[in-house]
């Protein structure tokens, strides 16, 4: 991702738990068309008990981290103009990306707690001019490394503490709308979504695949950590 801030420098984690959505409105972004209208709140995109477990081994392994923060996703694949940038900057952005959304509202819809670990690899153009790739491809590969770590720890933190607590009730749809879901009556979204699974990890790019799947309703897990490049 894209620092918006002078004190988030490339080579540092963000754990935010604040987004914007300034996609284009080309990518789908709910479970319920066909006539089947789903109101789902926003208000917390991101589960704040993951955020922690993420939080902490940022903090045991001693990652130059910022815990909280807004996510402004962008459409791309392009990045951000200086006036673009500028502008993410004036309306509270910490960092910039391509990815998440809506990622995290179809986790929201299915009832899967969802958490993002910004990697960031440069500051966006506010600053005036553009980062170098090669230096941006340093920068990756250095968070890829540290991200690896991060995550045999975050699984052993996981695994140890599993957070049973996190699990939630999804929605009530009626019968019928998931051909998946054989029960009588009204069919719980996250029975006829979710096969099972405990944790998922979906990093850089793979975050459209990710929406791919959760649309097509294949995804079996319960918590999702996204790790943004």
């Amino acid at each position: 991702v894209g620092s918006l801030k002078e004190n988030i420098h490339p080579r540092h984690f963000v754990i935010p738990h604040q987004m914007m959505d300034w996609t284009k409105g080309i990518r789908r972004r709910s479970f319920f068309e066909e006539g089947f209208v789903g109101h789902v709140s926003t208000a917390k995109p991101v589960d704040l008990k993951l955020s922690q477990l993420l939080g902490e081994s940022c903090q045991k392994l001693l990652i130059p981290h910022h815990f909280g923060g807004t996510y402004i996703c962008i459409e791309g694949p392009q990045f951000s103009s200086i006036a673009e940038s500028k502008f993410y900057c004036s309306i509270g952005g910490d960092i910039v990306g391509m990815t998440n959304l809506p990622e995290a509202y179809l986790a929201k819809e299915a009832a899967i707690q969802y958490a993002i670990l910004g990697m960031v690899t440069d500051f966006d153009s506010w600053r005036g001019s553009g980062t170098p790739f090669e230096i941006i491809l340093e920068n990756m590969k250095h968070n890829t490394s540290e991200v690896k770590t991060l995550i045999v720890d975050l699984i052993k933190n996981f695994s140890a503490n599993p957070p049973a607590a996190l699990y939630g009730r999804a929605l009530w749809l009626p019968s019928g709308r998931f051909p998946g879901y054989r029960g009588p009556g009204a069919a719980q979204f996250g029975a006829a979504l979710l096969a099972g699974g405990d944790l998922f990890l979906h990093i850089g790019n793979l975050a459209r695949q990710l929406g791919n799947f959760l649309l097509r309703r294949r995804l079996g897990c319960r918590q999702l950590f996204a790790c943004p490049i």
